[in-house]
């Protein structure tokens, strides 16, 4: 007998009859074979299929993140050179130089305005004083207290948002005050 199906009788014990299989018969079917070679290629495909537009959603995060930090970044350099600009602005607005008695420090690091003196003449009138707290944003409150400091109450200061002023007042020195950022 020849055909696939048959099964040779060999080893064992002699005459015995127990049979072996053929090395051409299978453990499994063949359709089980054949059906996770097609079952994997589906799993494959499908995983594929998942990955792909995974992978994509994972690089359009990725420039998100990319933009948003440079996004903050330039948030961060723009206020920066606000911070430069401010008390240089102030000045200009106001009309006001060093000849004044205004002088924007290094780096636009604040603003030294040194007042008018009675006796002496020269330097920043109250009013140029109450147009640079203007143009910082400063409330009113903070010239108000300022027209009324003595030389006997020494140094006096305000904040408001960023910004610390720091004045002194008396007679022969005028309104001299430091306004500069508090962080």
């Amino acid at each position: 007998m020849s055909d696939n199906n048959s099964v040779e009788t060999t080893g064992g014990d002699a005459g015995s009859g127990t049979p072996t299989p053929k090395s051409s018969d299978r453990v499994f079917p063949r359709w089980l074979s054949l059906g996770s070679f097609v079952l994997n290629g589906v799993l494959f495909l499908a995983l594929v299929g998942v990955g792909i537009p995974v992978l994509a959603m994972m690089s359009a995060q990725a420039e998100e993140a990319a933009s948003a930090k440079a996004s903050e970044q330039a948030a961060i350099a723009a206020a920066e050179e606000r911070k430069r600009d401010l008390f240089r602005d102030a000045a200009r607005s106001c009309d006001l130089s060093l000849d004044d008695g205004v002088e924007v420090l290094a780096g636009g690091a604040g603003l030294d305005v040194n007042g008018a003196a009675g006796f002496f003449g020269g330097g920043a009138t109250f009013a140029d004083q109450e147009c640079l707290l203007k143009e910082l944003g400063a409330p009113a409150t903070v010239a108000s207290r300022m027209q009324g400091t003595r030389a006997l109450d020494g140094t006096q200061e305000a904040s408001w948002g960023d910004l610390i002023i720091r004045w002194t007042y008396h007679p022969d020195d005028g309104l001299d005050s430091v306004t500069e950022f508090s962080n």
